[in-house]
């Protein structure tokens, strides 16, 4: 009985890990643009983010900042219920600019279209050194 267990709960645990793949690789692609400035060094005001290629269903969007240099620092982003085709500059909430300690970075701001039922839409990304 026990290995019976073992197996379903196996199954369960894939078919979940292939859902949230399948949610996130297969979505439409949105387009994304931004441009950091010397005001958004060490800020925590992000930058306009400019989209394209929005689902009309879309309610609102999820935003992440990543440093690719340094991923394991967390920038933040935060979900936006901004309406129409600009997420406008400091609407994030949880949001760290880039703040290199030194050279150049290459930065990514990653962007998810979200439903009224919370179910991802579209997503696009952008990067800039920095």
């Amino acid at each position: 009985m026990k290995s019976l267990s073992l197996l379903v709960s196996s199954a369960v645990t894939a078919s979940v890990l292939l859902a949230c793949s399948e949610t996130t690789s297969n979505l439409p692609e949105m387009g994304v643009s931004f441009q950091l400035e010397e005001r958004h060094r060490c800020s925590t005001i992000s930058p306009a983010i400019t989209l394209s290629n929005l689902p009309a269903e879309t309610n609102s969007f999820q935003v992440k900042l990543t440093d690719l240099d340094v991923r394991s620092y967390n920038h933040g982003g935060g979900a936006t219920n901004i309406q129409g085709n600009v997420i406008p500059e400091g609407a994030l909430n949880s949001y760290k600019g880039p703040c290199p300690p030194n050279g150049t970075h290459t930065y990514r701001f990653s962007v998810k279209a979200i439903s009224v039922e919370g179910k991802p839409l579209a997503s696009g990304q952008a990067q800039q050194e920095f």
